[in-house]
């Protein structure tokens, strides 16, 4: 049987989310996506190979099948 070998996050909270999403794509490239109300933002990244896990991708979309 298959096992998770780890799953992680990072939840910042905010009062105003569209402006902190905003500062992180203007300072550091990050690109959010967002809910319909713009109310919360996430980014997935994809672990590609344990052997690279600096490896990342934008979305599901961009991984290698």
């Amino acid at each position: 049987m298959a096992q998770v070998s780890g799953i992680g996050g990072v939840f910042i909270y905010s009062n105003d989310p569209k402006s902190l999403a905003e500062w992180y794509a203007n300072h550091f490239g990050i690109e959010f996506e967002a809910d319909k109300k713009e109310e919360n933002f996430w980014m997935l990244y994809v672990l590609v190979s344990i052997s690279s896990s600096s490896h990342r991708v934008k979305n599901c979309n961009d991984h290698p099948a």
